[in-house]
């Protein structure tokens, strides 16, 4: 039964996570905004999200003028810089998507080399790996999607070093995600255990019986997170929640160097 229960969860994990668009928690940039009202830099992260894809459009500011709700542009005479996205929780990154370009009259305005720092939960650097993006071009509003060599895991926070531009003057870019294999992160820990926690059934909290716990997720049967919680020392854990469906769920416990996972009934109050 354990094996069995194992087994269903990478299942579905597997075909519910590969490759998927992580959304971030914050957008950033050290560049600056050339309009702050119609350009920021969180406008890289807005309607992105796991049912982003490679074939999701963003289209160009069309004209000579900004529009709202397009994407990026740095302050004025600003080619390089940082471009920060941040998680809610950390994550496995493969893949990075670009839709270069806010403008379809400055195309050239476009990243073209760049540097991917990672960082854990701490802020250090985990990895880097240097990137070079194609030039834009006005018939396309499909991102750019590179694959990474290898995928880095445990990243909090990517940092998007841009070092030059196609041309122009101004980092100029409509959206910029990050994607994954979620369960890499996890399951690439060797040992995986299936625990007893109580009570089960349960109403708005468990008592995990671990200590030193790093990382707690509850998740449904189709893999969407439904809550997650960080660092506990104490010899077990009390994880509560509020407002969750009656239904089955699974909570992945990652304590030290071992990874263990449990299956609970959650019921009504």
């Amino acid at each position: 039964m354990k094996q069995s229960l194992l087994t269903l969860f990478v299942c579905l994990q597997l075909m519910v996570n590969a490759q998927t668009v992580i959304e971030a928690d914050t957008v950033f940039s050290d560049a600056g905004s050339f309009n702050d009202a119609l350009a920021p830099a969180w406008m890289l992260g807005m309607d992105v999200n796991a049912t982003t894809t490679s074939i999701t459009t963003f289209p160009y500011a069309p004209g000579l003028n900004f529009a709202p709700d397009i994407g990026y542009v740095s302050a004025n005479n600003v080619s390089t810089g940082t471009i920060t996205h941040v998680f809610a929780s950390s994550e496995s990154i493969s893949q990075v998507l670009i839709w270069n370009a806010y403008f379809d009259f400055e195309l050239d305005h476009s990243v073209q080399n760049a540097q991917l720092v990672f960082r854990d939960e701490s802020g250090a650097e985990i990895a880097t790996e240097a990137v070079t993006f194609p030039i834009s071009t006005a018939a396309n509003l499909e991102p750019t999607v590179l694959d990474l060599p290898t995928e880095i895991l445990g990243v909090k926070e990517v940092d998007l070093v841009v070092g030059d531009l196609w041309g122009g003057n101004e980092i100029s870019i409509r959206r910029l995600a990050y994607a994954g294999n979620q369960l890499t992160s996890i399951y690439s820990i060797p040992v995986a255990k299936e625990i007893t926690v109580f009570p089960n059934p349960a109403i708005n909290k468990v008592t995990i019986p671990v200590g030193t716990i790093s990382s707690i997720e509850m998740m449904d049967v189709l893999g969407n997170k439904i809550l997650t919680t960080f660092s506990s020392f104490a010899e077990s854990t009390e994880l509560s929640w509020n407002s969750v469906e009656s239904g089955i769920y699974f909570i992945k416990i990652l304590s030290e160097d071992e990874l263990y996972i449990s299956r609970i009934k959650v019921i009504g109050n």
